[in-house]
């Protein structure tokens, strides 16, 4: 299930991936497990034990992914720095997002292993406090769908253009415009997403009563997690395929003709990240 509130988990790797663009990574990193908690509490309404057992299982968690995986996106960022410095090229592209998807996996087969167990033991109650807040978070995404889409549009280009100026400083006109005409021609991937998203939820909820050991809870998150997009491709899987070509080709245009200044500030960026994820990883 690709729901938001079991993959809420993956916040500790989103900040250290996304957050790394940001001052913020040495702040928000060393807090993930307590925002995790909190989280998770919200979702299922932990008992006493429950709280505990979830807390010490976030803490090995969180003590893996940092000893361990850290350092791996450290390796990541440098090469993809030094890649762009000497000329990037589509191979090098290619690697880097399959790359980022091995990280990916290893993140979630980390975490089923902490997760199946602790959540073989929560009551059906505690999943029907689930399900109710994966149905109300369902409907604001809805809602945010009847937006306008030239609404929709700008908040894309906006939020785009935002995280590549934060890695490789101001863009040039022409950078802008040629970031504006790629977002408007590429179409929105939200309602499918939502739509993909309602789907594995009732498929999750569906094989729930069938789930009563930490075993197959394993097997069933693995699936989830792990091994999802390695089986059949979903017609809603087929088209983030396709975004993500879209996106490579964007990417490549744009690496090949940045200034000399936004490649001092792209060496400086990735070594300033690459500082704090060893940091954070001792």
């Amino acid at each position: 299930m690709k729901a938001r509130a079991l993959s809420l988990v993956w916040v500790l790797l989103a900040l250290a991936v996304l957050l790394a663009g940001c001052s913020s990574l040495r702040l928000g990193y060393p807090w993930a497990d307590w925002y995790l908690l909190r989280q998770v509490n919200s979702y299922f309404d932990l008992t006493g034990p429950q709280k505990k057992e979830a807390k010490a299982r976030i803490a090995q968690l969180a003590l893996w992914h940092r000893t361990q995986e850290l350092p791996e996106y450290a390796a990541y960022l440098t090469e993809i720095g030094a890649k762009v410095d000497q000329g990037l090229t589509r191979p090098d592209l290619d690697r880097f997002f399959a790359r980022y998807q091995e990280l990916r996996h290893r993140f979630y087969a980390g975490l089923v292993g902490q997760a199946a167990p602790w959540m073989a033991g929560l009551e059906p109650g505690q999943f029907g406090l689930l399900q109710k807040k994966l149905a109300e978070e369902n409907q604001e995404l809805e809602e945010d769908l009847i937006k306008p889409a030239s609404e929709q549009e700008a908040k894309r280009i906006k939020w785009v253009a935002g995280l590549l100026e934060d890695w490789i400083g101001d863009l040039t006109p022409a950078q802008r415009e040629q970031t504006k005409t790629f977002l408007a021609g590429q179409p929105s991937l939200e309602p499918d997403r939502l739509a993909y998203r309602k789907s594995s939820q009732r498929e999750f909820f569906a094989r729930l009563p069938e789930l009563k050991t930490p075993e197959a809870f394993q097997a069933e998150l693995t699936q989830l997690w792990v091994t999802s997009y390695e089986e059949e491709i979903s017609p809603y899987q087929a088209k983030v395929l396709a975004t993500q070509e879209a996106y490579k080709r964007f990417l490549l245009e744009l690496a090949l003709n940045l200034t000399r200044e936004q490649k001092r500030h792209l060496q400086r960026k990735v070594g300033a990240v690459v500082s704090d994820l060893i940091a954070l990883s001792r």
